[in-house]
């Protein structure tokens, strides 16, 4: 499959889209992170599955956001990604890679664009790779977006499957300072 347009995404935490103030950068994206995957059951959720049509599917041109390892990523629209799909696939997965910088000893996006100009047609966000019908095996996490599933007017369309949707934590309380409360 591959990657989608620079000018087509947004991610947060930005993931060395600049390159000013890195080390208080990746404390704060370190923190964020870490917040969303302690509030989150499953290491990766998409946020929009809604709206769904019960004949057509997604409704493809609406934004989609999704979550991976607390990296919040939001396409322009969702046939952006079911675009990038072979003839014949019946699933969509978003692969993230996790580097360690070795200055300062933190985990952090692996990603870049393909050009300096972020603007540029030409350019490719490689922070999320996309790939048909498995997870690739060298994804430090991986997230099922959608599944082709046969729908109530006899066509066949691609939905987000429910085991993807947002699920919270019920057995744990984030206190305000980071501890259990007694």
């Amino acid at each position: 499959m591959g990657f989608l347009p620079s000018n087509s995404i947004s991610v947060f935490p930005s993931a060395r889209r600049m390159n000013k103030q890195v080390s208080a950068r990746l404390i704060s994206e370190a923190s964020l992170a870490n917040i969303v995957n302690k509030l989150i059951e499953t290491d990766g959720f998409v946020i929009t599955p809604e709206p769904e049509d019960s004949e057509t599917g997604f409704i493809a041109q609406d934004p989609f956001e999704f979550n991976i390892h607390g990296y919040y990523f939001r396409a322009d629209h969702a046939n952006d990604i079911t675009a990038l799909a072979d003839t014949g696939s019946t699933k969509i997965y978003a692969n993230i890679f996790l580097d360690t910088t070795t200055d300062i000893n933190y985990t952090e996006l692996k990603a870049a664009d393909s050009s300096i100009n972020e603007l540029d047609e030409s350019s490719y966000f490689k922070g999320v790779e996309f790939s048909n019908d498995d997870p690739l095996p060298t994804a430090d996490y991986s997230l099922l977006l959608f599944s082709k599933e046969q729908l109530s007017g006899g066509n066949s369309g691609w939905i987000v499957p429910i085991e993807s949707r947002l699920k919270f934590v019920y057995t744990f309380a984030l206190g305000v300072d980071g501890g259990e409360i007694t």
